[in-house]
């Protein structure tokens, strides 16, 4: 998992490289993103925000960034990473945007900027039907499967008693998913909007969440400091959906339910 430290050392090194070349943040600003490519780097695995079958992508945030590349004028190459390399290929110039089911966090805006934020979820757990496992008190003594780098997984190493539990990190969703389902881990800790979707279309009677939100969290796309030209166009782009229907098109396809009017881009800030 990248610290603080390291991701502020890989910004200094971005900058110094990017000095001198091209037009500066303000120009750019002023030119908007008309006709040029725009690299995102996509989560490669966190459904329902971004599907991967067979090396083709789908899912909320594909859909969104789609529409916004569509309305704002540029060229979308996707670029499908680990969660915990997408900030690092923002921070090294190798992508623009971050779109992964980002938490806005004190810590993450010291390296990087966000939009405002699209989406708000939060932390919970979930576990088998038989499991024991009904709060994260009942986690002492047992193993749960968290994600590395994400914010389930800071979340949990925090608890006042994370030495009495055993935690396992795992690459991506699937594998956290799989590590309970079948009896590595007695519990997974993910955010509720995740787990909600793969208990609604292939989890029925596999996995059940237990409790309430553990932690309040919104989801920001994320862009580097020296592009507010990038943070621009999607605030302007999320908001143009919000009015004319759109997000509630594209929110509804994956969650099946309108989002909460107090929930949508725009009301999160």
């Amino acid at each position: 998992m990248k610290t603080a430290k390291a991701l502020l050392a890989l910004v200094a090194a971005s900058a110094l490289a990017l000095t001198g070349c091209g037009s500066s943040p303000s120009e750019r600003s002023a030119e908007g993103l008309k006709g040029q490519t725009i690299a995102v780097a996509f989560d490669s695995d966190g459904p329902p925000f971004v599907i991967s079958d067979n090396g083709t992508l789908s899912g909320f945030d594909v859909d969104i960034m789609d529409e916004i590349a569509k309305r704002s004028g540029f060229t979308l190459e996707r670029k499908p990473l680990p969660f915990d390399g997408v900030l690092p290929a923002l921070l090294a110039g190798q992508a623009q945007i971050g779109a992964a089911a980002i938490s806005i966090t004190d810590k993450r805006k010291e390296v990087v900027d966000f939009s405002t934020p699209y989406f708000r979820t939060g932390i919970v757990l979930a576990t088998r039907p038989d499991s024991l496992v009904q709060t994260v008190e009942d986690l002492k003594g047992r193993s749960v499967a968290v994600r590395t780098g994400s914010n389930n997984s800071q979340y949990i190493e925090q608890l006042p008693f994370a030495s009495e539990i055993e935690i396992h990190r795992y690459n991506t969703t699937n594998e956290q998913l799989t590590a309970v389902l079948s009896g590595i881990d007695d519990a997974v800790a993910n955010d509720g909007s995740i787990l909600d979707f793969y208990i609604a279309k292939q989890g029925q009677g596999k996995l059940e969440v237990r409790g309430p939100l553990l932690t309040e969290d919104d989801y920001g796309y994320a862009v580097p400091k020296d592009r507010p030209d990038v943070r621009e166009a999607i605030d302007t782009s999320l908001l143009a959906m919000v009015a004319d229907g759109t997000y509630s098109k594209i929110y509804q396809k994956y969650f099946g339910k309108e989002p909460e009017a107090s929930s949508l881009p725009g009301k999160l800030d």
